[in-house]
């Protein structure tokens, strides 16, 4: 029923005036753990000079207190992502369980699927920050590289994720 009166809210448009932006990014559905909430990719426009592109979606089950991540990196190196950390210069959290999910190549770059569990309360309180966050990932060999928001996106997003977030918490 939750899901239901959900997404009536988000197609009416009664969440907010750019709940199209939302219900672009957030698809809510149940499961037997409890509601979930798939939140669609999203495209970083700042990475390292190596990074040819970083895409991540994130899926949170309620009644708990993590929530996946899966992204992509496109690299001309194959990033077997061993460390995955979000920051916004002065709050870091530390995803566990990074694991591969898939490598290929193409083209002249890999492309590497990886999972992380984050702290769903973490990721809460760095997206409710003014400042960006940047996404720092280190691969087996030791490289670290970064992906972050442009300051337009990340204003956007943050207005975004703040609904998400209420959304999830109604």
């Amino acid at each position: 029923m939750r899901i239901f009166l959900l997404m009536i809210m988000l197609a009416t448009g009664i969440a907010s005036t750019s709940a199209q932006s939302v219900s672009n990014r957030l698809n809510p559905f149940s499961t037997k753990k409890g509601d979930a909430y798939f939140i669609g990719n999203k495209k970083l426009s700042e990475r390292s000079k190596d990074i040819k592109r970083f895409v991540f979606d994130m899926t949170y089950v309620s009644h708990c207190d993590s929530l996946t991540m899966n992204f992509t990196v496109v690299s001309p190196n194959r990033e077997d992502i061993s460390r995955l950390s979000v920051s916004n210069g002065t709050f870091t959290t530390e995803a566990s369980d990074v694991k591969l999910l898939y490598h290929e190549t193409k083209g002249s770059n890999f492309v590497v699927r990886t999972t992380a569990q984050l702290s769903y309360k973490d990721i809460k309180k760095l997206y409710t920050s003014a400042t960006p966050v940047v996404f720092t990932f280190t691969d087996t060999e030791g490289r670290t590289n970064t992906a972050t928001y442009s300051t337009g996106d990340w204003n956007k997003e943050k207005a975004v994720f703040e609904k998400i977030f209420y959304t999830i918490n109604i």
